[in-house]
């Protein structure tokens, strides 16, 4: 694989198309045609970024959005017990 294909298969690549695609008022068809870009790729990925939007992830850092939670200790320990014939 050579350079070229390698940098057309990163995250950065299509997320730097995914944002220009949205800054422009044209179609993600047109907007592959304009750019000579597979359209059935640049909708795997644009996919693939929506899902991470979802999930609450920051496309850039690949990290989450949401801040951790310590929650605190119990006082009441469940105990479970099985009892077989």
């Amino acid at each position: 694989m050579s350079s070229s294909d390698a940098a057309r298969n990163s995250q950065e690549y299509w997320l730097a198309h995914n944002e220009a695609c949205k800054d422009q008022s044209i179609s993600k068809s047109k907007y592959c045609r304009n750019k000579e870009l597979i359209y059935h790729c640049f909708i795997y990925w644009h996919v693939k970024f929506s899902e991470k939007v979802h999930e609450g992830m920051d496309l850039k850092t690949n990290s989450s959005k949401l801040m951790p939670v310590a929650l605190a200790q119990s006082v009441y320990t469940a105990e479970l017990q099985t009892h077989l014939p």
